[in-house]
């Protein structure tokens, strides 16, 4: 009869043992395999953005200085939407003329490349990323 019983017995206490102390450390090792899946996701996206960055850097830094001196003297700082269509506005009202909201509407498309030109023509500002890693994925990534 015990040659039956004692091993009964311990199976028992090892499936519980395994219940107890083994599962709920596995089931933190799961979580902890998908933080560091949304990790390394994070910096496969930060070194795409900085390729990205690098690239287009490299495209204004192509540009010939001496154009960008002219575009610079073309295009101002920011754009003041307001102030320039009362500008010209001013400067139609000695002839008798005057701006319609339809005939404004290709003056607001003028705006519109204008303010895209003059973000083209800015330096792109640096990106900086930072992650906080726990300690165990110190260890686990290579950065």
């Amino acid at each position: 009869m015990m040659r039956f019983i004692m091993p009964i017995i311990l199976i028992t206490i090892s499936i519980t043992l395994f219940f107890v102390f083994a599962n709920p450390i596995y089931n933190e090792i799961s979580v902890l395999r998908g933080e560091v899946a949304s990790y390394n996701e994070a910096l496969d996206n930060s070194k795409a953005l900085e390729n990205e960055r690098d690239k287009l850097t490299a495209k204004y830094n192509a540009i010939n200085p001496e154009n960008l001196t002219k575009i610079a003297k073309l295009l101002p700082e920011n754009v003041d939407n307001i102030r320039l269509i009362l500008e010209i506005e001013q400067i139609a009202l000695p002839y008798g003329m005057v701006l319609p909201s339809k005939e404004a509407e290709p003056l607001r498309q003028v705006l519109k490349i204008t303010e895209f030109l003059i973000y083209l023509s800015q330096p792109p500002a640096p990106t900086i990323i930072s992650l906080t890693l726990p300690k165990i994925l110190k260890t686990t990534l290579e950065l």
